[in-house]
């Protein structure tokens, strides 16, 4: 139970790209009296995109239900292969080396993105964001009248460069977040994050230039 703990401590830092403020787990706010939090988390986002292994994070009362499933009772449904490959690098202490190196590449790459977006959009049109501290994402504002949406068709079809509307995260209200967008600083490699945003500054730019003009046809 003691090695158990150690790892899930150094799993719920994994995330985080500051050693010095890590985002708490969900988990961290479920109750003992009631518990309801079932955090669910991928190894794929830490070790490698083709290792389809991931782990719960519950009450142990949770766990115990979830230990009655078929699959779980089997052993044929979760992977016991690369299960094992990751158990051993917990227990040859190799887990956390890949982490630091991944925190240090994708810190970069994040700083890499927020300083593009200041120097490219420059002269373009106000945005905001918050440079973020974990995570693969950067949560990007543009002035209200941007549908991205539309936006996105236009940067694909000119510009060679996409994005995730700020609409497909909408939990209920796609005009909600319609002027956002995601944007993923962890897929690109360093010397081409800078083209990207480059690309995406003009499509805003040519974007907004083509809703001037035919603003100026309208009778």
């Amino acid at each position: 139970q003691q090695q158990q703990q150690q790892h899930a401590a150094q799993l719920e830092s994994c995330d985080s790209q500051s050693q010095e403020k890590t985002p708490r787990s969900l988990r961290a706010y479920d109750t003992a009296d009631n518990p309801r939090v079932l955090a669910l988390h991928s190894f794929s986002k830490i070790l490698g995109p083709g290792l389809r292994v991931g782990f719960v994070e519950a009450d142990p009362s949770l766990l115990g239900k979830l230990r009655l499933c078929g699959q779980v009772q089997s052993g044929g449904g979760l992977a016991p292969f690369a299960s094992a490959i990751v158990l051993q690098l917990f227990r040859l202490g190799r887990y956390r080396p890949i982490v630091e190196r991944v925190r240090l590449e994708y810190t970069a790459r994040c700083a890499l993105l927020c300083d593009s977006l200041r120097r490219h959009f420059a002269g373009v049109c106000a945005l905001h964001f918050v440079r973020p501290t974990g995570g693969f994402f950067l949560w990007l504002e543009l002035p209200a009248a941007i549908d991205c949406t539309l936006l996105l068709e236009h940067a694909r079809a000119h510009h060679g460069v996409t994005f995730l509307p700020g609409a497909m995260c909408a939990v209920d209200d796609h005009h909600h977040h319609k002027s956002c967008m995601r944007l993923c600083f962890a897929w690109l490699p360093r010397e081409l994050v800078d083209q990207a945003v480059r690309r995406l500054a003009a499509a805003v730019a040519s974007f907004l230039a083509g809703k001037s003009v035919a603003a100026q046809h309208v009778p």
